[in-house]
């Protein structure tokens, strides 16, 4: 899908999604044209390279993944590869491919920004203000990648905040995936965010004829928010990291009470066996089946063999009691 806005100079703005009206406009530049292309085919990459005179390489990078941010600086245009965040059933970073030339701006992409569709309704309802110039619209494109970052990483923050209460509250399960998917997600955060900041310093540098002071002071903003988008995340992954330790501790906390638990109760069945085994060894005894057995034919050998066992036992239950072994 094509679509066109073109801002005349006097700040009106022109819907159009008629590709001889595009080319019209390009050949004339009577008007300021921003293009997008969602999802381009074989035949809107073709459109592009005839009306704007695109370099096939050029062409070939939007119609292939390029992994890294890129630019390229041409006779009449920078051509930019930049990456944004999207959401799916898998985390992915497509790329958005940038032509600026003084007379237009061109953005490529393969899936639907809603930073970017934000500040396109903006301008189509004239609520903008600053320069209409192509790099001012470049500074507004790059910052709608960044809070494309931005607003996934607060989404982060938020999720590791529950995580804390969880462990707190002692809600381990499936605690450890959390973690673990939180941390990846992080680690690929940072890497892509760190390509973008540098090719935003080249973007930035003198070197580049193509902008104005005023136009690298937009720039080196929006490089700004790149950065401070890596620093949250940098923040995260701090965060992240001791709740991981957090996580370890309560754990560990776990199983040594587990372990005092059955210890306590190991002892205690210790205690009751010391108790028992030597009233069992006196009934072993008098159980024996010897004929010439004398306490046999005492009158009260019985009851004077359960005074002894009795005694016995509450002499051990009291002096284990003593020593606290039945706590």
């Amino acid at each position: 899908m094509i679509r066109a806005l073109g801002i005349g100079r006097d700040k009106n703005v022109y819907f159009t999604e008629s590709l001889e009206q595009i080319r019209q406009v390009q050949e004339k530049h009577q008007v300021l044209l921003w293009l997008d292309v969602l999802d381009p085919t074989p035949e809107d990459l073709e459109f592009l390279g005839s009306t704007f005179g695109f370099a096939e390489i050029c062409l070939k990078d939007c119609g292939e993944y390029t992994k890294n941010p890129k630019l390229d600086e041409y006779d009449d245009y920078l051509f930019i590869v930049t990456h944004v965040l999207h959401e799916a059933k898998e985390l992915m970073f497509p790329e958005m491919d940038i032509f600026l030339s003084h007379n237009y701006l061109v953005t490529v992409h393969y899936y639907h920004v809603d930073e970017l569709e934000q500040y396109w309704h903006r301008l189509l309802q004239r609520l903008y203000d600053g320069p209409m110039r192509t790099d001012f619209l470049l500074y507004h494109v790059i910052t709608a990648v960044a809070d494309s970052f931005h607003k996934v990483v607060e989404e982060i923050a938020a999720q590791i905040e529950d995580l804390e209460e969880d462990i707190i509250v002692g809600n381990l399960d499936n605690i450890l995936p959390q973690i673990t998917t939180l941390r990846r997600r992080l680690i690929y955060f940072r890497r892509q965010l760190s390509s973008e900041v540098a090719m935003l310093e080249k973007l930035t540098q003198p070197d580049i004829e193509f902008f104005t002071e005023e136009s690298r002071a937009y720039l080196r903003d929006a490089m700004e928010r790149f950065q401070r988008v890596l620093h949250f995340v940098d923040v995260n992954r701090e965060l992240i990291a001791a709740l991981f330790e957090t996580y370890l501790s309560v754990i560990s906390l776990r199983m040594t009470e587990t372990s005092a638990e059955q210890n306590r109760i190991m002892q205690r069945l210790t205690v009751i066996t010391a108790v028992f085994m030597p009233l069992t060894l006196l009934a072993g005894i008098y159980g024996m089946n010897f004929e010439f057995m004398p306490e046999l034919d005492w009158k009260y050998g019985y009851f004077a063999v359960l005074l002894v066992m009795l005694l016995l036992g509450l002499g051990l239950y009291r002096h284990f009691k003593k020593r606290g072994w039945l706590d």
